[in-house]
């Protein structure tokens, strides 16, 4: 029995990462997880997906640096929260892409949650009107939301708008360019 456990396993590409189960039901940890500062990866199991979505996932965690950055976990998004919502309806996730049988995947990370796209972890062919799953793009979308915060220099309106106003938690500092004038 064991032998068919190892070869199963190599069958699959060796072993996957596991991931942590958050529940509605623990509503301490899910918060936590889903507004605290460390970055969650997250994969909706209860979306009709067959599971391609916790598998992507497993898969992309194995990556050391999708791992060293994010905590990958599942979630039941269609279960109520205390406040009566889905995480689906509370955090405005994309539900086009779990009807045409696309995994529901997304990043929480600083207080924001994100919705992964379909090009966030497929490879997408626009002539051929295919999306291939590929857990190293989804890896590499991880490890980038995972990231320590970059400098950014702003030096429009919109590019504020974008770097700094449409974000949860933004420091901004003013340089005067014109100091050494007066």
């Amino acid at each position: 029995v064991v032998a068919w456990v190892v070869l199963a396993a190599q069958l699959r590409g060796g072993t996957c990462a596991s991931l942590t189960r958050l529940s509605a039901k623990q509503p301490e940890q899910l918060k936590s997880a889903l507004t605290g500062g460390a970055c969650w990866a997250v994969a909706c199991v209860d979306v009709e997906d067959k599971g391609a979505g916790q598998q992507l996932l497993e898969r992309a965690m194995d990556d050391g640096e999708a791992a060293g950055a994010c905590q990958g976990a599942t979630l039941r998004c269609e279960e109520k929260l205390p406040s009566g919502k889905s995480t689906i309806a509370r955090f405005g996730l994309r539900r086009s892409d779990a009807a045409a049988g696309h995994p529901v995947l997304f990043v929480a990370a600083n207080g924001e949650v994100r919705a992964l796209g379909v090009e966030d972890y497929a490879l997408v062919d626009s002539e051929k009107q295919t999306a291939t799953p590929d857990h190293r793009r989804l890896a590499k979308h991880v490890a980038e939301a995972g990231a320590a915060p970059r400098p950014t220099s702003v030096t429009t309106d919109e590019g504020f708008q974008t770097a700094c106003v449409a974000k949860r938690h933004c420091v901004a500092i003013f340089v005067d360019s014109g100091a050494g004038d007066a």
